[in-house]
């Protein structure tokens, strides 16, 4: 991708519709308007230039033999790339600072409770990228050299999702796992996962989605029984430990004051269920009996 020096460079006319695409016109701006809102990184660039273009009147100089008999020692010019600059450069192919504008236009793109599988286009992050190189690219000789040399950014296939749920508020440990294949056996590298606000959840992955996976973290294991007839509580017990015979369900029970539970009625249950008296039903029984781990749902790429 050959770079510019101005956004008018990449309109492009649809005959079809009859109309301008300004996609990748408006990534290149909004690329240079970042890079000059950035202070720091764009006085960096355009120092950064400034020193690269004088490594390459040097080298050129002395390709002709220009400086021979020169008395004093020349100090080396370091024109590489500074670290700062090369580190938002790469936030910037995370999308990092892009406005939520740029990523859903319309909000009837992702409507409430809802779930969009997407995929980045990569020639419109180069050219954003290349728009906030823009800055200190003054003439014919800066496009040659910002050709000669590409930048050392990378910019890998992504795919992901977008989600907007009340989940997303109401789980803010939610963990997200991105797998290539339908069965969860090649799991994907994250590249991406940002709340671009309270309700909404933009997740990335390095290649092609295929499923993806929505849990607590592990140790969000908990205490559970089960909704049954209004005011009232249930709960399907396990088998316990050296038994193949899976006891009958508890409940109906009464919930207390407020929506509690009685421990001691729960635990008298449960003995009743399990067919022994309800002294032997200890607090490592009731464990075995209620605990839950972080539940996990699954959405498969159509």
């Amino acid at each position: 991708m050959a770079p510019v020096r101005t956004g008018d460079a990449l309109l492009r006319f649809d005959p079809e519709l009859g109309m301008f695409d300004l996609g990748y016109a408006a990534a290149w701006q909004l690329g240079r308007l970042l890079a000059l809102g950035s202070g720091d990184t764009a006085t960096a660039l355009y120092g950064w230039r400034r020193r690269r273009d004088q490594q390459a009147a040097r080298t050129q100089r002395a390709a002709c033999n220009a400086d021979a008999g020169y008395p004093l020692a020349v100090a080396p010019i370091d024109d590489t790339l500074p670290p700062g600059v090369r580190d938002w450069l790469t936030g910037l192919t995370r999308l990092d600072g892009v406005p939520f504008g740029y990523l859903v236009p319309d909000e009837g793109l992702l409507p409430a409770e809802s779930i969009r599988f997407l995929g980045v286009d990569q020639t419109w992050v180069r050219h954003l990228v290349d728009g906030a190189v823009s800055v200190g690219r003054l003439g014919p000789a800066d496009e040659a050299r910002d050709a000669a040399a590409p930048l050392p950014v990378e910019f890998p296939t992504l795919t992901g999702a977008l989600i907007r749920s009340q989940v997303v508020s109401g789980y803010p440990g939610l963990l997200v796992d991105g797998y290539a294949d339908r069965a969860g056996t090649g799991h994907l590298t994250p590249w991406v996962t940002r709340r671009l606000s309270p309700e909404v959840l933009l997740f990335l992955f390095e290649g092609e989605l295929a499923r993806l996976d929505l849990h607590q973290p592990p140790e969000a294991q908990h205490l559970a029984v089960e909704p049954h007839s209004p005011g009232n509580y249930g709960r399907t017990l396990r088998a316990p430990g050296g038994s193949e015979r899976v006891p009958d369900p508890v409940g109906p029970l009464p919930l207390g004051p407020r929506g509690t539970i009685s421990p001691t009625g729960l635990a008298a249950a449960i003995a009743g269920s399990l067919g022994v008296p309800t002294a032997e039903v200890e607090s490592g029984d009731l464990a075995l009996q209620l605990t839950e781990t972080a539940e996990r749902v699954t959405f498969l790429r159509p």
